[in-house]
């Protein structure tokens, strides 16, 4: 349990709620915007079935400037919108946690094939923690049986472990009350 206010996540700031009162003007209409357009059946206008699912990965004894990935795959029977990233990294001897988390990752989508980032990121620059997610500022949306390929490097002087999880809503193929 966190000692701490400081410790503690501050609403407004690290929920999903707050993330989204943030996003007023242009950003929360356009956010509002594309969720409505996974959400929403197109044909019948009527909200599809959805439920909160994290997707995760666990990369073990990763040798220090090692590179190594996995994939994350998106079951058959939904599709899938992140909506945050969040991520661990502990010492493989100790199991510490790292709060240095020296290293890189880098995400391709397999349905689309699109790689996320130019170049492969700074980990901080994509994950959270589970106190502090990453909010994403667009839902990134996968497809059913679709994966998302992920590379992490570890830039630290030992191994370590990674654990990577995208938050996020999984969106069926009903409508709600159908």
């Amino acid at each position: 349990m966190p000692s701490t206010q400081t410790d503690r996540a501050r609403p407004g700031v690290d929920s999903f709620p707050g993330f989204l009162q943030q996003m007023t003007g242009p950003q929360g209409m356009a956010y509002a915007a594309l969720l409505q357009r996974f959400i929403v059946d197109p044909n019948t206008g009527r909200p599809r079935a959805v439920d909160f699912f994290v997707y995760s990965q666990t990369f073990i004894n990763v040798a220090s400037g090692a590179t190594a990935s996995l994939d994350i795959t998106i079951q058959a029977d939904s599709d899938f919108l992140a909506l945050a990233a969040v991520a661990t990294m502990r010492d493989t001897a100790t199991q510490a946690a790292d709060a240095d988390r020296e290293a890189l990752v880098n995400i391709t989508d397999s349905g689309s094939g699109r790689v996320i980032f130019d170049r492969a990121q700074d980990f901080d620059n994509f994950f959270g923690t589970a106190q502090r997610p990453a909010w994403l500022p667009v839902p990134k949306f996968l497809a059913r049986t679709a994966a998302a390929t992920v590379q992490v490097t570890n830039n630290n002087a030992a191994a370590r472990d990674f654990r990577v999880a995208l938050w996020g809503i999984k969106v069926f193929g009903t409508t709600m009350g159908a």
